[in-house]
């Protein structure tokens, strides 16, 4: 339940959302890259993408195919969604589509209704898309950055990668909110929101709604990005000294990858003394 200091509207459920506040949104979304943050090359070659919400690929489409033209030519590759509150299920699938083949397409999530739209029974389905405007991410390590603030299509994004074994997910156990629904009126000051339909996963056949998403390696939010760098680092590594093709690296990238690991281990090292020293503080 939700408390609102001025009085709540009488607003009944909106179906169509008018051009002109689909405007709107799209000029606002622009002033916030469509909440892309973040697109960079890190030490070791390993890119990285901070993403704050899955905006719809009608607003955000043209800048996640910049962003992964910007990254395709990185050795592996880390997705931040530890502040990431959800948004568009179709964006998911695109970026989602982005790290797999186009072929066969695979089926990822059904959004199920008792009712919707006076149809009952109803089902939307999500589906990878066999054209992308961008390169596509392949055969490349991929790493998502989970915590708390986690929620929704961005616990979708990490849900879906992670059971169809496509990437490793670092971090903390996420909000847990995986059914969609609406927000109700109770009183002039109150609402709550009410799921009315239900998220199951093709993969699983389950869902995260109350457990949330559980990471791979469960480490302090605080410390994810560096462990998730050195997980890059080291598999890199191992990769090219026993893997399909051996030796493959360039000299100087596997220069800047050992030396990376060492510098990273010290980091990691001295964040989580100071995470132990703070939290010996406030006992």
């Amino acid at each position: 339940m939700h408390f609102s200091p001025s009085v709540l509207p009488h607003l009944e459920p909106q179906t169509d959302i008018p051009p002109e506040e689909l405007a709107l949104q799209q000029q606002q979304g622009a002033l916030r890259n469509f909440d892309f943050n973040r697109v960079e090359r890190l030490r070791g070659n390993v890119g990285y993408l901070e993403l704050f919400s899955f905006e719809p690929p009608e607003f955000a489409g043209a800048v996640a195919a910049a962003a992964m033209q910007f990254l395709a030519h990185t050795s592996a590759l880390i997705i931040d969604l530890r502040h990431n509150r959800g948004g568009s299920a179709s964006m998911v699938a695109l970026l989602t589509s982005y790290l797999l083949p186009p072929y066969p397409a695979l089926h990822l999530t059904d959004l199920q209704w008792p009712q919707k739209d006076g149809i009952e029974n109803s089902t939307q389905q999500s589906w990878t898309l066999p054209y992308v405007e961008g390169p596509r991410y392949l055969d490349k390590p991929v790493y998502i950055l989970i915590g708390p603030e986690t929620f929704s299509a961005a616990e979708e994004f990490a849900y879906n990668l992670k059971h169809l074994k496509r990437a490793v997910i670092v971090g903390e156990t996420t909000a847990g909110g995986a059914n969609p629904g609406a927000g109700f009126r109770l009183h002039d000051h109150f609402w709550m929101f009410i799921p009315t339909g239900q998220a199951i996963s093709s993969v699983t056949g389950e869902n995260w709604e109350g457990s949330g998403v559980l990471p791979d390696f469960k480490v302090p939010t605080e410390l994810s990005l560096k462990t998730a760098q050195l997980l890059a680092f080291k598999k890199l590594l191992r990769d090219d000294a026993e893997g399909d093709n051996p030796g493959q690296l360039p000299s100087s990238l596997k220069r800047e990858l050992e030396e990376s690991s060492t510098k990273i281990e010290e980091d990691l090292n001295r964040m989580q003394q100071d995470l132990v020293s703070n939290m010996s503080k406030i006992r």
